[in-house]
């Protein structure tokens, strides 16, 4: 298995993209992550695997197939982020072949991350900025539907899926326009 990159020197590497993991560091993370030592994947060390794949850091080389991999384990525990960015991977086709390319699954990964309702996502999204507003007036912190999973829903209506979800030009754009205000770049473009 390979894990570092091999091309160029690590001094014409980013600051933050040094080679200073080792291969025992990230073994030790996979042996964690796929849930080793115990039942159940520890969801740090899988969202850490998934983010070093993803953008190839860390001296990792990048490999999409495997950063996926690691985002399903942590949304098959209900890791609302990662099963938005699962989601948004399997609606490109990004770390798969076209084959391996499921929709449904995405659309599962986005009911996950904002548990399907614009107005549930909304009105968490008044209560963080009423609570941030006074200061935490409310009880806790409330949590916000995953930006991944917003923007998700959005392209879903806006294309549409036969047998799954009848194409919605104004309900995208009600995803869409929740996007921008919880702030996620693809939303605001």
């Amino acid at each position: 298995m390979e894990i570092f990159n091999t091309g160029g020197a690590s001094s014409a590497l980013s600051r933050y993209n040094k080679y200073d993991e080792s291969a025992e560091a990230l073994q030790y993370y996979h042996l964690l992550a796929i849930g080793s030592r115990s039942h159940d994947p520890d969801i740090s060390a899988a969202h850490i695997l998934a983010s070093y794949y993803y953008r190839g850091l860390r001296g990792v080389k990048q490999d999409l197939r495997k950063a996926l991999q690691y985002l399903e384990i942590c949304a098959e525990y209900h890791d609302k982020e990662c099963a938005g960015q699962a989601g948004l991977m399997h609606v490109w086709g990004i770390g798969m072949t076209p084959e391996e390319r499921d929709l449904s699954k995405a659309y599962d990964y986005f009911i996950l991350g904002t548990t399907g309702k614009l107005d549930y996502c909304i009105e968490q999204w008044r209560r963080r900025k009423k609570q941030n507003n006074n200061n935490a007036g409310l009880e806790g912190e409330v949590e916000l539907c995953d930006k991944h999973s917003v923007t998700g829903l959005g392209l879903l209506n806006l294309f549409g899926v036969d047998g799954l979800i009848d194409r919605d030009v104004n309900m995208a754009r009600r995803w869409f326009e929740h996007g921008k205000d919880i702030e996620d770049s693809v939303s605001c473009s």
